[in-house]
C-alpha cells in the first residue's frame, strides 16, 4: 500500500511531497525553483554546491533550525514550513553564487553551453550584478579524455555529477577527484580510459560547460536551432531523445526523459548515429540497372519500370512470384502500407519483417506460447526486479539502456544472472551469476534451471503443464549442465536466487535457435516472470503488430481468419489471397532454387527489400538467393551489400526524417516528431508515397492517400492501437498482453562434444553492424570491428592485440584486427555481424547455414607465416 503523501508549506504555498522525498524535489514538482548544481533527480544526493539552501522556519515540530539546510538534502516533515526566498537565504545565495565564480573563467561568449547554462541564467538570477574577484584565476592544463567529450576544467564547479554518474550509473567508475585543497581536480584516471557506451550523458548532466560536446562543438548556438522530442530509432528500445536541427542539418542530439524507459539517459550510439543521415552512403535518387549497372532515374521512370517488370512475372507466375521482406526499419505506417501493398497490389503473401533466423526462433516461440509476439514484460520492471536473468544478452554491446536498467536492480539488491557463451560484463562486483555454456546450447541450461526449479517447489501448471513435467522428469541438471558445458554450482545458485521471485527475462540476440526461444518462454511461464526479447532491429515488433508476417494480419489476427481477411479488403479495397505465405526463410530459400513444388510452379522469382539487407543482415549471407532473382527492389536509405543484386533502387528516408509512429521491444507505441525533412537535392518522399507510386502504376491504386488515413486504417485493422494513435502521450502507450502461456518443451539440440580449433561466433555490436552504423562517421571514432580471442588462444595462434588476423570464412579471406578478450572461453572466437566498414562495406558472414553453435575456422596472423588454430 502507498505511503499518504506529506503536506508543508514553501514560501506560502502549501505543497504535498511523498514520503521521503526533498524540499528540492518536491519544489521542483511543483514547478517552484530553488537553485541548485549538484543536485539530479537520477544520482545519488550530496549537498556539496550549497547553491539550494533554504531556511527551515518550522521542521513540523514547532521549532525553526537555525541554521540553513540545503533543499536537496533536506526530507520533507508534515507541517514543515520553508522559505526559499527570504533575505537572509537571498544573501545565502548571493554568496553561494559569487563562491563559485570565483575560479570560473567568463568566457561565456565562446563556451557551448552558453545560453543552456544553468550557472549562467541562476548567476543572473541570484547573484551580484558585478564580480568582485580580481585576483588570478586557478587553470588546469588542457586534456582530452575521449573523441566525444571535450572537457575544459577551468569551468568545473565540482559539482560531481560526472562523478556519480561513472560510479552509479554506468559503473566504470572513470572519473574521479585528483589533488587536494584549492587544486583540486576533476577528471579520468590516467589508466583507466573513458570507453563507455553511456559516456556522451556526462555532456548533458555537466551543469557548467565542463565536459561539452567535441562533435558539435562550435558549429551553433542553442538559441539557433529547432528541436524535435522524440524516440531514439537506432535501437528498439525507444529513449527519449531531443534532436536539434538548423538549416536543414542535424547538429546534435541529446537525451529526452521517459521514466518508464530511459529515465534521462541515452547511448552514444543515439547521440551520436545521426550523423548516417548526412553520410555519404546515402541513396539520394532513384536508380535503374542497365548494362550491369546502376544509372539515375527519375522518379517516374522508376515507378513505370517496377511496375512493368512486377505485372509481368504476375502474369507469368501469378502473385506468389513476387515477395516482400522488410519493414522494421520503417515508421508503424509504413509497415502498414508495405504489407497492404504486397498483399493487394503485388497479390502475395510471401512477406516477412523477419531478416534473421533469430527473429523467426524468436517471434515463433512467442506465438506457440502466448498466442501473440510482444506485451510481455516491461523496461521498468526489468529495474525493478529483484532478480534479472539475461539469455543471450550482452546490453551494453546491443541495448545499452537496458543494461543501464539492469543495473540499476542491481543497486536495490537485485541478482544478475548472465546465460550466455562469455562473461559479459556489466560492471557489476557482486551478486552476479555467470552461466557460460558452448554457443548452441543454452537451450540446455535453461531446461536445467527449471527442472531445478521445479525440484524446489515451483508450480507447474497451465496448458501444456502435463508434457512439461514429463520433459522435466526426464531431465538431469548435472547431466545438461556437462553437455552444455555450463557449471552445475552456477546453476543451482542462479536456481536459488530466481526462486525467490519477482524476477525478469530478458532474452537478447544470442537467443538463436527456436530450441532457446522456447525454453525461455517456458521458463518465464514457470516463474510467472515477465520476459522481453531484444530484437536488433529498431521497430521490429511493430512491423509484426502491423502484419509484415506470412501468416499475421494487422492487430494480430491470423491470415487463416477469412473475417481479418474481409476487414483488410475492406480497409484496403481489394481481395487478398488466402494462400499461405513464407516466411524469409522460405522466400529466400525459393528464390536460390529451394522450394516445396513441382519444376517451376510457384518458384518466387522477385523480392521487394524494404529497408531490408538480407546479404549483410543474414548469417548465410543470402548472396545465392538475390543471385538468382529474376528482379528484385531494393528501397532504403543507405548504400548495402544487397544493392550489388538491385535492379530497381528508391531512397528512402530515414526516422529522423519521417512522421509517424513506431513501436519499442515492450510494445510502447511512440509518436515520432519529424526533425528534419530531406535535403532539397534529394526530395525524397515517406516510403508509403513510393509504393502507391508504384501501384499507380501498375493501374491498382491504393486507398491510403494520406498519414492520418493510414492511422485510420491501423486503428481500424489492430484496436489495441487505436486508443494509442488517437491520445498518444509524450512517454508513448504500453500495450500490454497478460495471460499466462502455454507450456511447451522444445526438442534440444545436439551436445557437441569437445572440438580442435576455433569456432567463430557473429553477432551483433550496436555501432558496429548494419548499412546505416557503418556510414555514420561520428560513430567511426567508437572500437571498429575486430575478432575476439581469448588470451590463451591469441598467445597459442601468436597473435598481439591490434595485429591483424587472416581466416577464410564463407568461400573468401577475411582480415580483421585482434582484440584479446578476457571474457571469452578458450575456442570460442567473436565477431560482429553484418555489413562492416572495416570490410569495405562488404558483410561478415560465414555462409552456408551456421548453426546456433557458430562456424568453425582458423586464424593466422596477417603480418606473418605463424601458427593456426
Amino acid at each position: 500500500m502507498a505511503e499518504p503523501d506529506i503536506t508543508f508549506t514553501l514560501n506560502g504555498r502549501t505543497l504535498t511531497a511523498h514520503k521521503g522525498e526533498t524540499v528540492l524535489a518536491a519544489a521542483l514538482r511543483a514547478g517552484i525553483h530553488i537553485p541548485h548544481f549538484c543536485y539530479h533527480k537520477y544520482l545519488s544526493i550530496v549537498g556539496q554546491c550549497r547553491a539550494c539552501l533554504v531556511e527551515v522556519l518550522d521542521a513540523g515540530n514547532g521549532r525553526a533550525i537555525p541554521k540553513l539546510q540545503t533543499s536537496c538534502s533536506t526530507p520533507v516533515a508534515e507541517g514543515m514550513k520553508v522559505s526559499s526566498g527570504n533575505e537572509r537565504v537571498l544573501a545565502a545565495h548571493e554568496s553561494v553564487f559569487e563562491f563559485l565564480l570565483k575560479n570560473h573563467p567568463l568566457d561565456c561568449p565562446v563556451c557551448d553551453q552558453g545560453g543552456e547554462c544553468p550557472l549562467q541564467d541562476q548567476t543572473m538570477a541570484y547573484a551580484r550584478a558585478l564580480s568582485r574577484t580580481h585576483e588570478v584565476r586557478r587553470t588546469y592544463p588542457p586534456k582530452e579524455i575521449n573523441p566525444y567529450i571535450r572537457p575544459d576544467m577551468n569551468r568545473c564547479v565540482h559539482c560531481t555529477c560526472c562523478i556519480r554518474f561513472s560510479q552509479e550509473i554506468d559503473g566504470g567508475g572513470e572519473f574521479g577527484w585528483a589533488n587536494r585543497g584549492d587544486r583540486t581536480e576533476v577528471g579520468i584516471f590516467a589508466d583507466l580510459p573513458l570507453s563507455s557506451i553511456v559516456s556522451g550523458n556526462v555532456i548533458d548532466i555537466c551543469p557548467v560547460g565542463a565536459l561539452t560536446d567535441e562533435k558539435y562543438r562550435f558549429t551553433a548556438r542553442v538559441w539557433e536551432m529547432e528541436d524535435a522530442e522524440g524516440p531514439c530509432t537506432l535501437c528498439s528500445v525507444g529513449c527519449r531523445q531531443r534532436v536539434w536541427t538548423m538549416d536543414g542539418e542535424i547538429k546534435r542530439v541529446t537525451a529526452g526523459e521517459n521514466p518508464a524507459v530511459n529515465d534521462t539517459w541515452i547511448c552514444d550510439v543515439g547521440r551520436f548515429g545521426w550523423s548516417a543521415v548526412h553520410g555519404l552512403e546515402r541513396i539520394r535518387q532513384p536508380m535503374i540497372r542497365e548494362g550491369g549497372a546502376l544509372r539515375p532515374a527519375s522518379w517516374e521512370e522508376a515507378f513505370g519500370e517496377a511496375a512493368r517488370r512486377f505485372a509481368a512475372l504476375a502474369e507469368r507466375g501469378g502473385g506468389a512470384a513476387i515477395a516482400g521482406l522488410g519493414g522494421a526499419w520503417g515508421a508503424n505506417e509504413d509497415a502498414l502500407q508495405f504489407g497492404a501493398f504486397v498483399r493487394t497490389v503485388l497479390g502475395s503473401n510471401h512477406l516477412d519483417c523477419r531478416v534473421h533466423p533469430r527473429d523467426i526462433a524468436q517471434s515463433e516461440a512467442q506465438r506457440a506460447a502466448f498466442g501473440a509476439v510482444g506485451g510481455f514484460g516491461s523496461i521498468k520492471r526489468i529495474g525493478r526486479a529483484k532478480t534479472v536473468l539475461l539469455v543471450g544478452a550482452d546490453p551494453f554491446e546491443e541495448h545499452p539502456i537496458l543494461a543501464l536498467q539492469a543495473r540499476k536492480a542491481h543497486r536495490e539488491g537485485a541478482t544478475l544472472i548472465s546465460l550466455h557463451p562469455r562473461r559479459i560484463d556489466l560492471r557489476v562486483h557482486s551478486r552476479m551469476i555467470h552461466l557460460t555454456p558452448l554457443p548452441g546450447q543454452e537451450a540446455r541450461v535453461l531446461r536445467a534451471l527449471a527442472r531445478a526449479l521445479a525440484d524446489a517447489g515451483a508450480r507447474v501448471e497451465g496448458e501444456g503443464a502435463e508434457g512439461y513435467r514429463a520433459a522435466l522428469a526426464g531431465a538431469d541438471p548435472a547431466a545438461l549442465c556437462r553437455e552444455a558445458g555450463a557449471d552445475a554450482e552456477d546453476l543451482a545458485a542462479a536456481a536459488r536466487a530466481l526462486g525467490e521471485g519477482g524476477a525478469a527475462i530478458l532474452a537478447g540476440p544470442g537467443v538463436r535457435d527456436s530450441a532457446a526461444a522456447a525454453e525461455a518462454v517456458n521458463l518465464a511461464n514457470l516463474l510467472e516472470a515477465e520476459i522481453l526479447f531484444a530484437p536488433a532491429e529498431p521497430n521490429m515488433q511493430g512491423a509484426l503488430d502491423m502484419g509484415l508476417h506470412p501468416e499475421i494480419l494487422p492487430g494480430g489476427r491470423p491470415l487463416s481468419d477469412a473475417g481479418a481477411r474481409e476487414a483488410c479488403a475492406a480497409a484496403w479495397g481489394r481481395a487478398l489471397p488466402d494462400a499461405p505465405g513464407l516466411s524469409s526463410e522460405g522466400i529466400l530459400g525459393s528464390l536460390a532454387g529451394k522450394w516445396e513444388g513441382k519444376g517451376e510452379e510457384g518458384r518466387v522469382r522477385a523480392l521487394y527489400l524494404f529497408g531490408a539487407d538480407p546479404v549483410g543482415g543474414r548469417p548465410d549471407g543470402a548472396r545465392a538467393a538475390l543471385e538468382a532473382a529474376e528482379f528484385v527492389v531494393l528501397h532504403a536509405s543507405h548504400t548495402s551489400a544487397s544493392m550489388a543484386y538491385a535492379d530497381v533502387v528508391f531512397p528512402a528516408p530515414t526516422l529522423y526524417e519521417e512522421e509517424g509512429t513506431v513501436t519499442s521491444l515492450e510494445r510502447r507505441v511512440q509518436r515520432l516528431g519529424r526533425a528534419l525533412r530531406p535535403a532539397l537535392d534529394m526530395r525524397v518522399p515517406e516510403p508509403w508515397r513510393v509504393f502507391a507510386g508504384i501501384a499507380r502504376a501498375m493501374e491498382r491504386p491504393m486507398k491510403g492517400a494520406s498519414l492520418e488515413r493510414i492511422q485510420r486504417q491501423a486503428a481500424q485493422l489492430a484496436p489495441d492501437y487505436a486508443d494509442a494513435l488517437a491520445r498518444l502521450p509524450g512517454e508513448g502507450a504500453l500495450l500490454r498482453r497478460s495471460g499466462r502461456g502455454a507450456l511447451r518443451p522444445a526438442e534440444l539440440p545436439p551436445a557437441r562434444g569437445e572440438e580442435g580449433g576455433l569456432r567463430l561466433v557473429l553477432s551483433p555490436a550496436l555501432w558496429l553492424s548494419g548499412p546505416f552504423f557503418s556510414s555514420a562517421y561520428h560513430l567511426w571514432d567508437m572500437p571498429g570491428a575486430a575478432l575476439r580471442l581469448s588470451p590463451p588462444d591469441a598467445d597459442r595462434i601468436g597473435i598481439g592485440e591490434g595485429e591483424e588476423a587472416e581466416f577464410e570464412l564463407g568461400g573468401r579471406t577475411v582480415r580483421l584486427p585482434a582484440r584479446v578478450d578476457a571474457t571469452l572461453p578458450v575456442g570460442l572466437a567473436w565477431a560482429p555481424e553484418g555489413t562492416l566498414r572495416a570490410l569495405g562495406g562488404e558483410a561478415l558472414s560465414p555462409g552456408g547455414a551456421p548453426d546456433a553453435g557458430g562456424v568453425s575456422i582458423r586464424v593466422r596472423a596477417a603480418a606473418r607465416a605463424g601458427s593456426e588454430a
